[in-house]
This record gives structure tokens, sequence and C-alpha cells, in this order.
């Protein structure tokens, strides 16, 4: 389960993007996962021009069309795990993603 802090920077996505194209793992994420990803990219390059975080998104979501999992959010107030972000416990789980 790829995280926004994975796929904000451009080399680290690209990396990971390349190799599930590879088909040596199965990248996913959630519209979660990617809408803060696109927030993160507006605020860390401002000075990219207006849409572009989305479209690389967008692209992203095409290029990989069974990546994004769903159904996971009635599992989060389900879920008591020291870690903090059970949103990416519970889409793990349902995705049957390793941890």
């Amino acid at each position: 389960m790829l995280d926004a802090c994975a796929l904000v920077p451009v080399a680290l996505a690209d990396t990971l993007l390349r190799v599930a194209e590879a088909d040596l793992y199965r990248a996913l994420w959630s519209t979660r996962i990617l809408d803060e990803t696109v927030r993160a990219i507006e605020v860390v390059h401002p000075d990219l021009p207006v849409g572009a975080a989305r479209r690389r998104a967008t692209n992203m979501d095409t290029a990989f069309p069974d990546a994004c999992v769903t159904g996971w959010e009635n599992l989060v107030g389900a879920i008591e795990l020291p870690d903090p972000d059970a949103a990416t416990s519970s889409r793990q789980l349902l995705s049957d993603a390793p941890t």
C-alpha cells in the first residue's frame, strides 16, 4: 500500500511505479491517498502549473486501473492499533496487501 509520503517525491514515485509496471509488486492506493498526494505536491511545489499534481494522480490511476482500493472507510473506526494511521491499516486489510 503506497502512501502519500512515497508518492510525493517524484524520483521515489517514479521508481515505485516502474517496479509495479514490471509486475514485481502490485501498486495500491486509495482516492484519499491520491488526494493527499496532490495537496502535498501543491504545497511542496507551488511553482507547478495549476492542475499538474492532479493530472499526475489521474495518470497514475489510468495507468494502474486496479490499484485503487475501495470499501475500506467503514473499517477505520473498528480498528484499534498503535499505528496512528488506521486508514492505512484498513486499506491494507481490504486489499490483502502485505504490511
